[in-house]
């Protein structure tokens, strides 16, 4: 061993031999020096002085008799106390001489009461003057309690309550004042205590509150309470308080978050004894004869007996010597949901009064759970109301990313618009929307690029996306009437667009496009600037901005060369936007030749009418036949000319294929389809209407729906009870009604003709006693259709009744990017993939058996297209 000495030079030790080395400081004392032989000195405080209170500070004095004057009896010390540069205090103190010698000495209190001004910190200076003029003094810093003027107190009355009883909670602040109260877990405060607001915080407030009544929540456990408050007098914070909910006896329930396909439980009744501190677990085997939301109740009591407990005589508490507990289950009925609806809309002609009737014939198909299906009627008198009652969940799927989420944000634009401009916007609808748009508008950008581009997974993409960064631009800038857009967000797209161009204009297709379906679409270089100008002209760029300007010329170079309808119908769409007639006339001649009509019906396809399914009331169009159609629409009403009857029979079409929530079959087709519908309310709204839907069945079923001006807005709806059934639907008055069916049941897994296969088995295939109770999942999934590959593909992997996916071990399917992005749930995860290939892919991860549940029935595994939802494969064994 070597020790290391301050000139930097080793020496050797013997091995084993510890020296030690010393630290060493220097400390300089020089005595105070006084001409006049006299000190004042103010005395040092441990901690700090309170506010509002009296306080008492010590100044030594020790002063020669010779420098005050021969006839003095008394001399007088000054003091002053200053804090933000400013003298807040000052006084005198007699010092009464007397009978000395040649020395006067001895200490003095100044007292003061210090106010919320001189917080944190004052400075006091006292000093005395001599008979020769000279001046004796001290000044001293001391530390003050962070106070406000506003005095602020909370207080909880009982301290120790049962939960779920009301307490009392006293606050007290100056007259005037406007409190917030934050009441949180004691062991979140423990966690995170740097979070709490103190005295010696700078806090930036932005209050968004809704004042509500609570009782003490049902849980065991220490609540602390803080108040602050704002008023005439300025800011006050309270210290915290506490109450503590507990429950001396109590039960608890443990049970699956679901289980497939209640009644009394017959004996479930037992009798224990319990010793402190001691609990026990009680078992019963319960078998669900019904599926939907059931409510599982367990009771017990602490009862006065006679009998020892382990040697002692058992005790009831004085209170809470009862505890009963409610927990809900969901009982799947197994299989997996499809939801099928048939939607009109019903109109009369100008004039003239409504009478028309429908027919709806329900059935499901033979593979259906049996009881499973249920459906509902639906009337409304808006035709954008059921998107309006279903912003937050528009489409029927995950929303995972950075395209998905716009779905959540766009069509709340479009509903704020179309509500202003009919004045039917109240505070209500109001709030909700710029909520989701608040919320979409964060979670947007959490897919941004740091070059201001966007793309479906953010940063673990390559590279932005040219399509999914001008509709995000475009969404942001459309949203900034109604909530705070930092318009950086929006700039720096802008810039992100401009740089990635050709030569002649057209705009680069940087980036992965996932639904590649349509042939000659978005990732053709013609129609991807076509649909990046739309979004620049409605963002609000002049046709002679240099970038709209060079884009529109190589746009209409292109023009007498497209076949493809959906280019067609962007272009129509474009140049009625930027204003050039002749163009748009003449794009919206040649759709006119490709349009299909049926049955009052009009709409475009990407080629020939499709052929509908066994069950024609409940076909719905592909996304891309959707979106082509909205296209026509929103050219046909933003021209000079708009044609409202064509414009209606499109209409017809559009709202037959909605889903049940007011959405379409993907992001793309959904926002702009609710933007083209609501483009045609705006210009046909009407509110004098009134009108009568009248639902009959030959089994006696009877219901009437009554809408006016007054409930237009409001969702109506009946439960269908046979099924299957034939129901009649009649509607009469003078409006429009807006009636949609919807149909849903479970259906076990088929083999059909899907575009994908897939593969799953698990390990270990049977669990061992001693096991870990944990499973691996092995999935082998492969694209089989015509093309290449598939759009963006999704996994759907259910969970076992009982069982739940180990976290981590999904996680790692990302990190090692075998997928992109991961949905994890308590019943499900959902696994993102850019696309399936020819090639298989393997996915493995664990799950978990929390609970035990016996007879297990199959869980389902679906792989499906985002973008084609019809395309999809049900595993299930």
């Amino acid at each position: 061993a070597r020790t290391k000495k301050e000139d930097n030079e080793f020496h050797s030790h013997p091995m084993g031999l510890m020296v030690p080395d010393y630290g060493d400081a220097h400390l300089t004392l020089k005595p105070f020096y006084s001409r006049s032989k006299s000190f004042l000195k103010l005395r040092s405080l441990l901690g700090e002085l309170s506010c509002d209170r009296q306080q008492e500070i010590q100044a030594e004095y020790l002063i020669k008799r010779n420098e005050l004057g021969a006839e003095q009896n008394h001399t007088e010390l000054y003091y002053l106390v200053t804090s933000r540069r400013a003298i807040r205090d000052s006084g005198t103190l007699d010092v009464p001489i007397g009978s000395m010698n040649e020395v006067l000495r001895g200490e003095v209190s100044i007292n003061l009461v210090l106010s919320a001004d001189v917080s944190p910190e004052i400075r006091v200076l006292v000093y005395v003057l001599l008979s020769n003029g000279d001046i004796v003094a001290d000044s001293a810093k001391f530390t003050v309690q962070r106070c406000f003027k506003n005095k602020v107190s909370v207080k909880f009355s009982p301290k120790e309550v049962l939960p779920g009883e009301d307490v009392s909670l006293l606050i007290q602040a100056s007259a005037g004042s406007l409190c917030a109260l934050r009441v949180v877990d004691k062991s979140v405060v423990l966690m995170r205590p740097e979070r709490e607001l103190t005295s010696d915080k700078e806090i930036h407030l932005k209050i968004i509150t809704s004042a509500d009544i609570k009782n003490c929540p049902d849980t065991r456990v220490k609540w602390n309470a803080g108040v602050f408050c704002v008023g005439p007098s300025g800011f006050g914070l309270s210290s915290p308080d506490s109450v503590l909910a507990f429950q001396p006896f109590f039960v608890d329930l443990i049970l699956p978050y679901f289980v497939n396909t209640a009644e009394p439980c017959p004996g479930c009744r037992y009798t224990s004894c319990l010793v402190a501190d001691e609990n026990k677990l009680f078992y019963w085997n319960l078998k669900a004869s019904k599926h939907g939301k059931l409510n599982i109740t367990v009771k017990t009591e602490a009862l006065n007996t006679q009998d020892l407990c382990h040697n002692d005589v058992p005790i009831v508490p004085a209170h809470g010597s009862t505890d009963t507990v409610m927990k809900p289950l969901i009982v799947n009925p197994g299989g997996v949901l499809e939801e099928k609806t048939h939607s009109s809309l019903i109109c009369s002609q100008e004039g003239e009064r409504l009478s028309e009737t429908e027919e709806i014939f329900l059935n499901v198909p033979n593979n259906t759970v049996k009881d499973s299906e249920r459906a509902q009627i639906t009337a409304l008198g808006d035709l954008m109301g059921t998107a309006m009652q279903n912003l937050d969940r528009l489409l029927a799927m995950p929303y995972g990313c950075g395209e998905q989420n716009m779905v959540l944000f766009a069509p709340n634009i479009f509903i704020l618009q179309y509500l202003e401009k009919t004045h039917q916007l109240n505070q209500e609808i109001q709030s909700k929307a710029k909520t989701f748009l608040e919320s979409g508008y964060q979670r947007q950008l959490t897919y941004k690029h740091d070059d201001g581009s966007y793309s479906a997974f953010g940063t673990r993409d390559p590279a932005g996306n040219t399509w999914l960064t001008a509709f995000v631009m475009k969404s942001f800038s459309k949203a900034h009437p109604y909530i705070f857009i930092d318009e950086n967000h929006i700039n720096h797209s802008f810039n992100w667009l401009k740089n990635d161009r050709h030569d002649n204009g057209c705009f680069r297709n940087v980036g992965k496009l996932f639904n590649n379906a349509m042939k000659g679409g978005v990732d053709d270089e013609v129609t991807l600037t076509a649909y990046v100008t739309i979004a620049l002209l409605e963002v609000g760029f002049p046709s002679r901005e240099p970038v709209v300007a060079e884009a529109l010329v190589c746009l209409k170079k292109h023009v007498t060369s497209l076949n493809n309808v959906y280019t067609q119908a962007l272009l129509a769409y474009t140049f009625t936007l930027s204003g050039n007639t002749q163009l748009a006339e003449h794009l919206m001649d040649l759709l006119d030749e490709e349009a299909i009509e049926l049955s009052g019906q009009l709409y475009w396809g990407r080629g020939p009418a499709t052929e509908v399914s066994d069950f024609p009331p409940w076909h719905r169009a592909p996304s891309a036949e959707v979106e082509i159609t909205s296209y026509v629409l929103l050219a046909m009403l933003s021209g000079r000319n708009k044609d409202l009857d064509k414009a209606s029979e499109i209409v017809n079409w559009l709202s037959k294929q909605q889903n049940p929530y007011g959405g379409f079959s993907s992001t793309q087709d959904t926002v702009v389809a609710l933007q083209a519908l609501a483009k045609y309310a705006e210009a046909t709204f009407n509110n004098k209407g009134e009108v009568t839907v009248t639902v009959t069945s030959k089994s006696g079923f009877r219901e009437q729906f009554h809408l006016d001006k007054t409930n237009r807005l409001l969702l109506q709806k009946a439960s269908l009870p046979h099924i299957p059934g034939d129901y009649t639907v009649s509607a009469s008055g003078n409006g429009c009604v807006f009636v949609q069916t919807i149909l849903r049941y479970n259906i076990l897994p088929y083999k059909n003709d899907a575009t994908f296969a897939i593969r799953v088995d698990k390990q270990p295939d049977k669990c061992p006693l001693d096991s870990t109770r944990r499973l691996q999942i092995n999935i082998s999934a492969e694209y089989t259709g015509s093309r290449n590959k598939s759009n963006m593909a999704l996994i759907e992997v259910k969970m076992l009744s009982g069982f739940i996916p180990v976290k981590s071990s999904v996680e790692v399917l990302e990190k090692e990017n075998i997928i992109q992005r991961s949905d994890i749930q308590i019943d499900m995860v959902t696994l993102y993939l850019d696309e399936l290939g020819h090639d298989t892919i393997y996915i493995s991860f664990l799950v978990e058996q929390e609970i035990e549940v016996k007879n297990l029935r199959p869980a389902i595994v679906k792989v499906y297209d985002y973008y084609e939802t019809g395309k999809n494969l049900l595993w299930g064994q």
